[in-house]
C-alpha cells in the first residue's frame, strides 16, 4: 500500500514539468528547475525501489508477492516516463521554432498536460471510470494521437530541416511518453 501511494506521488509530480515549460515560455522561470524537479523525482523513485528491493527479501506469500512484482513492474514504466518527460520537456526549452510549428508544439503540450493530469486522477483514485477515460485518451486510436498525426504532416512541407528534426523527436517523445501512461 505504501508503495503504491508513493508511486501516486509520483505520478502528481509529472505535470510540473509541463508547468516548468509554460512558465519559461512566459518568461517566468528558471532554467535550473527542471533539473531540480527531474532530480527529485529520481530520488523518489530510488526510495521506492529501495524499498520494493527490501519487501523482496521478506518472503511474501504468493499473492502479496504477485502484487510486488507488479509495483516493481509499475515503477520501471514510471521512471521511463519521467525521464521520457523530461527529454521532452527539456527538448522543447531548447528548440526555436517558426510560427507553422508553434500551434503544434503547443498542442503537444496541452495534450501532454492532459493526459498527465488524467493519469494522476486515475492513480489516485483507483476508480474503473477514471480508468477507462485514460485509456481512452491513450488509445492509439485516440483522437489525441490522430490529432497530433495529422497536423504533424500538414506542416512537415512548411518547416525547415532542422525543425523537421526537432519535430520528430518531439512526436516520438509525445508518443513514447502517451505509450508508457497506458
Amino acid at each position: 500500500i505504501m508503495v503504491d501511494k508513493e508511486q501516486g506521488r509520483l505520478v502528481q509530480r509529472l505535470p510540473a514539468f509541463i508547468e516548468f515549460l509554460r512558465g519559461r515560455w512566459e518568461g517566468r522561470g528558471d532554467s535550473g528547475e527542471l533539473d531540480i524537479q527531474y532530480q527529485s523525482y529520481i530520488n523518489l523513485s530510488k526510495k521506492i525501489e529501495f524499498a520494493t528491493s527490501e519487501l523482496m527479501d521478506k518472503g511474501l506469500d504468493k499473492e502479496n508477492n504477485q502484487k510486488l512484482v507488479h509495483a516493481i513492474n509499475r515503477q520501471n514504466l514510471l521512471l521511463s516516463l519521467g525521464e521520457n518527460l523530461y527529454q521532452l520537456i527539456g527538448s522543447l526549452n531548447r528548440s526555436q521554432w517558426s510560427a507553422d510549428m508553434d500551434t503544434l508544439i503547443h498542442n503537444i503540450v496541452e495534450a501532454s498536460d492532459t493526459i498527465l493530469l488524467s493519469a494522476g486522477d486515475a492513480f489516485g483514485s483507483g476508480s474503473d471510470e477514471d480508468l477507462q477515460m485514460l485509456l481512452v485518451i491513450t488509445s492509439d486510436k485516440g483522437d489525441v494521437m490522430d490529432n497530433m498525426r495529422l497536423k504533424y504532416l500538414s506542416i512537415q512541407e512548411k518547416i525547415n530541416a532542422d525543425e523537421k528534426h526537432v519535430l520528430l523527436f518531439i512526436t516520438e517523445q509525445f508518443e513514447r511518453m502517451v505509450w508508457l501512461i497506458r
